[in-house]
C-alpha cells in the first residue's frame, strides 16, 4: 500500500513555529518551502491529548500553514 500524510513534527528549543515547519518539510520530503500564511491553529481535546506508557500526558497543538515549494 502507498500512503502519504502531511509533514509534521515538533518545534525545537529556540526555533519559531514557522522555522520548524520549513525544517520538518525539508527533513521529511526534501522540499524547501516558504511559508505564505497561517491557515489555522487546532487543539482538539478528543484527538490531541496523548497518554504515554510512562504516565506523561501531552496536549499537542497543531499549526497549519500554506507554503510555496521552491524548485532545486
Amino acid at each position: 500500500m502507498n500512503f502519504w500524510g502531511i509533514s509534521s513534527g515538533h518545534v525545537e528549543p529556540g526555533e519559531t513555529v514557522t522555522d520548524a515547519a520549513v525544517r520538518e518539510v525539508l527533513e521529511e520530503t526534501g522540499f524547501l518551502v516558504k511559508i505564505l500564511r497561517l491557515i489555522g491553529v487546532y487543539s482538539d481535546l478528543s484527538t490531541q491529548i496523548f497518554h504515554y506508557p510512562d504516565g506523561r500526558i501531552t496536549h499537542f497543538v497543531t499549526c497549519r500553514f500554506q507554503a510555496e515549494v521552491f524548485p532545486h
